[in-house]
């Protein structure tokens, strides 16, 4: 048996466990790479036969044959633990949580009933499992249905399944995601004596990098009486219908708060130091600042967005842009 490929039973629960993940986040994978975690109960369950195949960009295909070699009622425990590394290579836990076997499968509206479909698996409030042989008949996932996804970036998955402690059978799985910018569009301010944004422009500068370059001018101060919000869209909805994320903050707050972009931001330009507020109006050129996507928090399934940065003042728009990027499968998985 090849344990690099062999997920058994526990692929069945996988997604069924992250579907029951701590404070319902929940996360959308781009599946890759298995490797089976060494058993500590010889009497539980045999991988045999099942196989995971891709059948297409976001589609999973599982078949074959396995066996639970014992019922697992409540006392059996499906515990996943998400790790990001960093740039460093450094493995740091992402998230964790952990529940019964039999509280999952009730509990899962995604998978469980369509895997019925597909094999000889227990209903869905059989509890406990009841030990046997059973069999997988192609089940296909589409990963685009499951909700929201990991940051772009590489990730380690594990979930393992345990009774009295000692590890029933599991696996790890590695996962990783890109960034590709697309474009930035100004638009235009709704009156003048606010902003000219100049050459300024956004550029790819290669899988989740981008390069902002050029020169701008503040023609007023931008002060706490400025609101920066942000809008998140799926591209094949526009921005016509309910934004995926909304997040709204004055400059200075926003500014003075970011431990992430502006520090590296100030190297690259002559922009202000980070607790001036108001900034004050100028000329502002911006230098050859690449900036890595992996660093920065997103959180979004695979697919095209438009993300809509907007600036106000007494609820009137001043300027904004329209950034436009993908989330897809890393090439390095490809």
């Amino acid at each position: 048996m090849n344990k690099a490929l062999a997920i058994g039973w526990t692929l069945a629960l996988v997604w069924l466990s992250l579907a029951a993940m701590v404070d319902g986040v929940l996360y959308e994978i781009e599946l890759n790479n298995f490797e089976a975690v060494p058993q500590e109960i010889d009497d539980f369950l045999e991988y045999g036969t099942i196989r995971l195949t891709r059948k297409g960009r976001n589609q999973l295909g599982v078949s074959g044959s396995f066996s639970v070699l014992t019922n697992a009622g409540k006392e059996t425990l499906v515990r996943w633990i998400v790790y990001k590394y960093d740039f460093m290579g450094n493995r740091r836990m992402f998230v964790n949580g952990e529940g019964t076997l039999c509280e999952i499968i009730a509990k899962d509206e995604l998978i469980y009933p369509n895997l019925l479909e597909t094999s000889n698996m227990p209903p869905q409030d059989a509890c406990p499992f009841p030990k046997g042989n059973y069999t997988i008949n192609n089940f296909v996932m589409d990963e685009q249905r499951l909700p929201p996804a990991v940051p772009a970036s590489d990730w380690l998955i594990e979930t393992i399944i345990t009774r009295g402690g000692k590890i029933g059978g599991g696996f790890r799985m590695n996962q990783i995601t890109d960034v590709v910018f697309d474009s930035m569009i100004h638009l235009k301010p709704k009156r003048e004596g606010i902003v000219d944004f100049g050459t300024l422009q956004v550029q790819n500068a290669g899988t989740n990098m981008c390069n902002i370059n050029g020169k701008f001018s503040l023609l007023q101060s931008f002060g706490d009486d400025v609101t920066v919000s942000a809008k998140l869209y799926r591209k094949a909805t526009g921005m016509n219908g309910i934004p995926y994320y909304m997040f709204s903050s004055t400059l200075c707050e926003l500014i003075k708060k970011d431990t992430t972009i502006y520090p590296q931001l100030i190297e690259h330009s002559n922009f202000p130091v980070q607790d001036t507020c108001p900034v004050p109006k100028g000329n502002y050129t911006l230098r050859n600042f690449v900036l890595d996507m992996t660093k920065i928090p997103l959180v979004l399934p695979l697919g095209e967005w438009i993300l809509l940065l907007q600036y106000s003042k007494n609820y009137e728009a001043l300027a904004g842009q329209e950034i436009y990027f993908t989330i897809q499968p890393s090439v390095s998985n490809n």
